[in-house]
């Protein structure tokens, strides 16, 4: 508009500010919970147990409570559920979860707003820490290797269902955990990497094209089993 000053930062310092985040990452992901939150209750049912809005509509059960072993962080905790809330709600003949990821993090955690879910997820971590953990990366110079272990996620186990996308959540969720951790080196060439890499491809459209086959040849397999 004609008089209006510049704004330092532009938009991204603009959705930073609204949602009250420090990355546009995070910016976008309360968009989305925020959203989540608004949708009409008059949605259709979903998975049991649907009515108590203090439960989760989907099974974390192998993530929380923490295992003694894990380590992560608050946000890698996070993204985490959410690959198992999408991948869940993506399978065939799922339900529809009313409130969305924002109304299973609540649950989860037993909190009354998502922000307060998020500081669970940092405290719960921080408390299952070792200060003696070793870190958990050695540097990996050949990029046709990723930096950090992968190996209980791919190759997929024959009892998983998954999509292309949620195979890559929780690849990028063991990324972001891994990569956050205290003496872990930075690993060069970032997520993109690390999917070319453990997908053998050279291109990151190829990966998840990969991923996504991956997963539909293990449900293929499932099925014949």
């Amino acid at each position: 508009m004609p008089g209006s000053e510049k704004c330092k930062g532009g938009l991204s310092r603009e959705i930073m500010a609204v949602t009250r985040t420090t990355t546009k990452e995070e910016a976008h992901e309360m968009f989305a919970l925020w959203c989540e939150e608004n949708k009409s209750p008059s949605s259709p049912p979903t998975k049991s147990p649907v009515d108590d809005p203090t439960k989760p509509c989907y099974d974390y059960s192998d993530i929380v409570p923490i295992a003694p072993d894990k380590v992560c962080t608050g946000r890698s905790l996070f993204l985490e559920i959410r690959a198992r809330y999408m991948e869940t709600r993506d399978l065939p003949g799922s339900e529809k979860c009313k409130g969305g990821l924002s109304r299973e993090i609540k649950a989860v955690t037993e909190t009354t707003d998502t922000k307060a879910a998020h500081a669970m997820f940092k405290t719960w971590c921080e408390q299952n820490q070792s200060p003696s953990s070793p870190p958990t990366k050695s540097p990996v110079d050949d990029p046709t290797k990723p930096c950090y272990d992968y190996s209980d996620i791919v190759p997929i186990a024959p009892d998983k269902v998954c999509t292309g996308h949620s195979l890559f959540l929780e690849i990028r969720a063991r990324y972001l955990e891994t990569r956050d951790l205290p003496g872990s080196e930075k690993c060069k060439g970032g997520l993109a990497r690390e999917i070319m890499a453990i997908t053998g491809t050279t291109d990151t459209k190829a990966a998840h094209e990969m991923f996504r086959t991956w997963c539909e040849s293990a449900a293929a397999s499932s099925v014949l089993v």
